[in-house]
């Protein structure tokens, strides 16, 4: 419990919940935390994709600060692996389970162990509730939101700008290297 309490991202997901909240209500939300066997997931093969009416119009790297030689190669195998579970089995899941917000969501997705052809779901999000990785909610709307479906990886080393969006710690300690 205290590695809960004290987590940076878990406070900060709490936080943007009740900030939700319509004005005035006291309406409490339901928060479940899932526990499952630990799986090792190699940092570029997980993605986030947005879905809207039901349809992944947006896939992106998740670590989205670094250049991962190997994913601009598979970019049409791992967007098929992915659209292909999200329609045959999340999509139809979370529909028939009465899931509030099936049509408009943030999916997370993960090759277990590098299995390109076993995509998993991480975790869900509300839309506008989570980072945008490598699309940008303003600029990258009319994507997000109609598609045609677009498929983001970098495709070379990041600049030197990209320092200015990590957490101060990481920034001091890469002052310190």
């Amino acid at each position: 419990m205290t590695l809960l309490t004290s987590s940076e991202r878990v406070y900060g997901d709490l936080e943007a919940i009740l900030e939700e909240q319509p004005e005035g209500t006291s309406t409490l939300f339901d928060c479940y935390i899932v526990l499952r066997q630990w799986e090792h997931i190699p940092i570029e093969y997980e993605f986030r994709c947005f879905v809207n009416d039901g349809r992944i119009n947006a896939i992106s790297q998740y670590d989205c600060l670094v250049y991962f030689e190997s994913l601009p190669p598979l970019k049409p195998r791992l967007q098929s692996a992915i659209v292909a579970y999200h329609a045959t089995t999340i999509q139809p899941l979370l529909i028939s389970s009465g899931f509030a917000s099936a049509n408009r969501y943030v999916v997370d997705f993960a090759f277990i162990e590098g299995d390109l052809a076993r995509p998993t779901v991480i975790e869900l999000n509300p839309f506008f509730n989570a980072d945008g990785c490598l699309f940008n909610f303003s600029k990258d709307k009319a994507v997000l939101e109609q598609g045609p479906i677009e498929f983001r990886v970098n495709e070379g080393l990041v600049g030197a700008g990209v320092k200015l969006g990590l957490m101060m710690q990481w920034r001091e300690m890469l002052d310190r290297v």
